[in-house]
């Protein structure tokens, strides 16, 4: 009696897809039926109860406690930056950012170099630095996601490859207005056999509507977070990965 009633769109991401596949759902569920879903890992779509991703991903546009009821929301556009480590076998770390918050991301990373730096680097920065950079990351309003995508190929060149077509299918199962892939300047020049970036991206996104890019890490301060995450996510020493664990979402083996 006289309890508001307050609506909540999900972004969720079912457990149960098949190999090398993600199912995502948009939903409008009441504030009740939310943190039902938190609670038990399941959701009820089209009268099948499926197990869901263990964080409901993007949590966005609440309806106010004084609207007149559930109302039509626009999908929320993302953007996708993707850097990898060969630390333990090849990995990418492809970082999911509300488009309307990437500018302000920029802002704040810029302002965590030093003096003559271009970039922030993991592997070059000490570990103050890095706890510092990190926990500013990870501190930020609008939060980011981290999706981690694992190679299974022995060889450099290849495994790249199979990671950025990894990185097409998770933008394409998202719906991200864009995708951009750091420059590996090295296997441009080396490797001429091995699939190039930019054909797997060209070949992954055909008619989906999603832009890309491959673009150098000075110049795209969001591909500085995807470095950092694939440095801690690979990172042997386990206290080092859990400080990126809470932003993780999918992790995709190929």
């Amino acid at each position: 009696g006289g309890k508001d009633f307050c609506s909540e769109v999900f972004r969720i991401v079912l457990a149960d897809a098949a190999p090398n596949q993600i199912q995502v759902h948009r939903l409008m569920v009441s504030a009740e039926d939310g943190i039902k879903c938190r609670l038990s890992g399941t959701c009820l779509l089209h009268n099948h109860q499926f197990p869901i991703h263990p964080e409901l991903l993007h949590l966005t546009d609440p309806l106010l406690p004084d609207s007149k009821g559930p109302r039509t929301v626009e999908p929320v556009s993302t953007q996708l930056f993707a850097d990898e480590s060969k630390r333990r076998g090849f990995v990418m770390a492809a970082v999911e950012a509300d488009s309307a918050s990437v500018a302000h991301h920029r802002k704040a990373l810029r302002q965590q170099l030093l003096r003559g730096q271009e970039r922030l680097h993991f592997t070059g920065e000490s570990k103050t630095r890095r706890d510092q950079i990190w926990k500013n990351i990870a501190a930020w309003k609008s939060p980011v996601t981290v999706h981690i995508i694992v190679a299974n190929h022995r060889y450099m060149a290849e495994a790249r490859a199979q990671c950025v077509t990894g990185v097409t299918k998770l933008a394409a199962a998202l719906a991200t207005s864009l995708v951009v892939i750091e420059r590996d300047a090295g296997r441009e020049i080396s490797d001429r056999k091995a699939p190039s970036d930019r054909r797997a991206l060209t070949e992954g996104l055909h008619d989906t509507g999603i832009s890309w890019d491959i673009r150098e890490p000075r110049t795209e301060p969001m591909l500085w977070v995807a470095d950092a995450a694939a440095w801690l996510w690979t990172h042997p020493d386990a206290a080092w990965r859990a400080r990126v664990t809470p932003l993780v979402g999918q992790i995709i083996r190929l």
